[in-house]
């Protein structure tokens, strides 16, 4: 097993299944190892699996591995990444609340979207947006997974498992900055460039 510096604690949900471990980031951030254009395939540890719709205890994996392909999301549950890092790698995006619902998963919280980003351009599969997005203040309804109006910080989500969304007419207002963040920035995750 990879060391504790290259691995993550996460929650990943797909239509079938919930995995909780320990995703194998190779001491990336969770939003890059998604995103890797070039690996349609995520490697976990200690995984705990729960089967939708089984009648049995919770299958227990000390490694695994998952096809991005099939994820509707993904909730970190340590560090989002290290806060240097995240200085570092921050741009500033216009922020909007949004609606978004994933099959059996409604989500409602703040997208970090690039400047014009719209509706259609989210559904589009064609379209050049990143194929995983980051949602922040989020609260997650899924009741086939049991998670009932949780909250979490971070989300992120598989774009084309979106099966519709709303978002906010104009961006949000700009947050106020956080001591130690500098000139009225906020840091959001940066989940794509």
């Amino acid at each position: 097993m990879p060391s504790d510096q290259m691995m993550t604690p996460v929650e990943i949900i797909t239509q079938h299944c919930r995995y909780t471990g320990l995703l194998s980031t190779r001491g990336q951030r969770v939003s890059d190892i998604l995103g890797d254009v070039n690996s349609e395939i995520l490697e976990m540890h200690e995984t705990l699996t729960g089967i939708v719709g089984a009648r049995s205890t919770d299958v227990r994996w000390r490694q695994i591995y998952l096809k991005k392909k099939q994820i509707l999301l993904v909730i970190p549950k340590g560090e989002y990444e290290a806060p240097a890092r995240r200085c570092d790698r921050y741009v500033e995006k216009p922020r909007y609340g949004a609606m978004v619902i994933l099959p059996g998963t409604v989500l409602s919280g703040i997208l970090h979207l690039p400047p014009r980003t719209t509706p259609l351009m989210l559904l589009d599969e064609e379209t050049s947006l990143p194929g995983f997005m980051g949602m922040t203040e989020v609260t997650v309804h899924n009741s086939v997974h049991g998670l009932g109006a949780s909250h979490f910080d971070v989300v992120i989500l598989r774009r084309l498992s979106i099966e519709s969304v709303q978002l906010t007419a104009q961006p949000l207002p700009k947050k106020e900055a956080p001591l130690g963040t500098g000139e009225g920035k906020t840091l959001s995750p940066a989940v794509s460039r």
